[in-house]
């Protein structure tokens, strides 16, 4: 399951349109401020929430356990005496809505928040208990409705310390709905904090653990007796032990989901091999498909072109990074690669898993675009797959390129403040920061990472996008573009984590901006 079926920017918008033609709709006012939470702005959801009397409401499930989620969120991003405060405080309300309503939603997460809260033994076993009792034992539902039945008995199993029945119930829920794997992060991740609160090993739970995502790149080549001797090429019988390799290490590294480009050789194989192991494969070109294959692929011979397409036809997603027509070009490459190495950090995050990359490269540092790859993914301490080129390479000059380009940030605001350009990342976001001090809390704020030639810095394409996500972001929430939230990922991932929102009405995805161990930017 994608993380991008989710938009809550769409849905905050939803929700502010249906308000503004009946402002006493608590569907409404509860959708607004479950976007707002789920947007990264919590200290407005909370604000909202009191405004719009949604404390008050009785008897209506999800709007009563909303009040639970804002105190577990503000649990999560504390610590120690205001944590178990507000942990208290969440338990208090998600057991107010179970005990009006019945609702199994709300009952487990009484129970597990008495839990975080230090609440005696014996009401956390009652309320887990009470779940038990409440939950529906009809088979007539849809499997993710089941997934979630199961799941929740798992939980109250959990806290009873009856491990083999949640082990058993927590398989059933996962053989309902094997490939929602966001659900099974969030259930995995309520589950390991149970098992850290009460400093018990969760390591039985690796079993249930999603697949990898990973980013893949790798030398070019092309088939012996195909291409010019100019050219670099390998043996169909190398080409086919590499596929080998590549088949053996997704199976043993239980990877789902692949994130690169799509240039002959490398890409491609790797490519092949994610498709025919079921894994989801996403492709970002640096430039247009047409511009692209005439330089990275067509040079390789027709047979190339061929499996390109059939890998093409066969992605889960595919998009061109810039409308740049500069190609190849180093600038251009390395930040294409950067985006595609957010771009599964991303997805790893999602799920709770770990991110790693996938190499095809004769492991030269400083000898190509893939050594640059390599160095750059190195930084981040995560996992790294390498399988050996099996052919000695020519030094190869970098990549020509006629004009040079560079990297600018731009940051654009709702106060009619003239948008501002920068060249370094952190000088952005601290002025974005800055500003917002300074200005209403509501200040709405949005940055945008692009690449372009040295005398053009903001075309009006790049210029319409700061000004949409300035436009779209929550009151209180600082929006980024998805280019900028793959470079956090990749070299700022101990500062700040980005969260995705949806998209804005450019088509480009944006994130919600916050600083590590906080609730949302301050």
């Amino acid at each position: 399951m994608s993380h991008l079926r989710q938009n809550h920017l769409q849905n905050y918008e939803s929700a502010l349109a249906a308000l503004s033609t009946c402002p006493d709709d608590i569907e409404a006012q509860h959708l607004a401020v479950l976007s707002l939470v789920r947007a990264g702005s919590l200290a407005f959801a909370l604000v909202e929430y009191e405004r719009y009397g949604l404390d008050k409401i009785h008897h209506h499930e999800d709007v009563m356990a909303l009040g639970g989620r804002l105190y577990k969120d503000l649990y999560l991003s504390h610590r120690e005496k205001a944590a178990q405060a507000y942990a208290h405080q969440s338990a208090e309300k998600y057991d107010a809505a179970f005990q009006e309503t019945n609702g199994y939603y709300s009952g487990i997460n009484a129970a597990t928040m008495a839990l975080m809260a230090d609440m005696p033994d014996d009401m956390i076993q009652t309320r887990a208990k009470a779940i038990l009792k409440h939950l529906p034992q009809t088979p007539d539902l849809d499997d993710e409705l089941l997934y979630f039945i199961h799941a929740t008995r798992a939980e109250a199993y959990l806290l009873l310390d009856e491990n083999k029945k949640c082990q058993m119930s927590l398989q059933t829920a996962w053989k309902h709905d094997p490939l929602n794997y966001t659900a099974h992060a969030t259930t995995l991740k309520q589950f390991r904090m149970i098992e850290t609160k009460r400093k018990h090993p969760s390591t039985w739970l690796d079993a249930f653990t999603p697949p990898k995502a990973v980013h893949f790149a790798g030398h070019m080549f092309g088939t012996d007796g195909e291409v010019s001797a100019a050219l670099p090429a390998l043996k169909q019988e190398q080409i086919s032990s590499l596929k080998t390799q590549l088949s053996d290490t997704i199976q043993r590294e239980d990877i789902g989901f692949g994130y690169g480009a799509l240039a002959a050789g490398s890409d491609i194989l790797i490519a092949e091999a994610l498709v025919e192991e079921g894994c989801e494969l996403h492709i970002i070109l640096p430039v247009s498909k047409d511009i692209f294959l005439e330089h990275s692929v067509a040079p390789y011979g027709p047979s190339w072109v061929k499996r390109f397409e059939d890998c093409l036809s066969q992605a889960h997603s595919f998009r061109i990074l810039t409308p740049l027509t500069t190609w190849p070009n180093t600038t251009i490459g390395q930040h294409a690669s950067l985006v595609c190495m957010g771009e599964a950090i991303h997805q790893a995050d999602i799920l709770s898993v770990s991110a790693a990359q996938l190499l095809i490269w004769d492991r030269k540092t400083n000898a190509s675009g893939t050594a640059n790859d390599a160095q750059n993914w190195r930084m981040t301490n995560r996992p790294q797959y390498s399988l050996e080129y099996p052919k000695t390479r020519a030094t190869q000059a970098p990549a020509p390129h006629a004009e040079e380009y560079e990297m600018h940030i731009s940051l654009t605001q709702s106060d009619n403040t003239a948008p501002a350009c920068f060249k370094d990342i952190e000088s952005a976001i601290n002025t974005a920061i800055t500003n917002r001090k300074k200005s209403s809390a509501d200040i709405q704020q949005g940055l945008h990472l692009f690449i372009a030639a040295q005398d053009n810095a903001v075309s009006t394409r790049n210029a319409n996008i700061g000004v949409n996500l300035a436009k779209t972001a929550v009151p209180g929430c600082i929006l980024v573009s998805e280019t900028l939230a793959s470079l956090l990922a990749v070299y700022h991932f101990n500062d700040y984590s980005t969260d995705y929102q949806g998209q804005i009405e450019t088509g480009e995805r944006a994130f919600a901006l916050r600083k590590k161990g906080a609730s949302q930017i301050t």
